[in-house]
This record gives structure tokens, sequence and C-alpha cells, in this order.
């Protein structure tokens, strides 16, 4: 939430959001990742420890069973 802030103030108030492609698997797991680091336990399904274990294989399977979108360019 901090990030697309910061963003959308430097843009003046307008936000882009995106769906993420299968080719941005590493995108998914660095946002994941942080939001697993700055979560209390039992926030989510999985655990920082167990999702920095995953493989391209893991996150692309994790990938293809939701539809992720962010904020950006």
């Amino acid at each position: 939430m901090i990030i697309a802030h910061a963003w959308t103030t430097a843009h003046h108030g307008r936000m882009i959001v995106r769906r993420l492609g299968e080719n941005e698997w590493t995108v998914a797991r660095d946002v994941r990742l942080d939001a697993l680091a700055g979560s209390a336990p039992g926030t989510f399904a999985s655990t920082l420890e167990v999702a920095s274990q995953w493989t391209e294989h893991d996150w692309l399977r994790w990938m293809g069973t939701r539809l992720l979108f962010v904020t950006g360019k």
C-alpha cells in the first residue's frame, strides 16, 4: 500500500493497475514475500519460511490459480 501511495503521489494522483503476466513470476514472488515478511503469523495461508523456498515452477503454479494485479507503469 505504501508503494502504491508513493507512486500515485508522484504521478499527480493517477494510478495504473495492471494484471501480472505469467512471465512476471519474479514480480509476484517479490510482492508476495514482502507481504509475508511484513504480516503477523496466520495472516496468510503460507509463511515466509515456506514461500521463500519455492522454485520457479512453484511460483508459476501458484500464479495459475489467481488473478494478480500490481500498480505502476
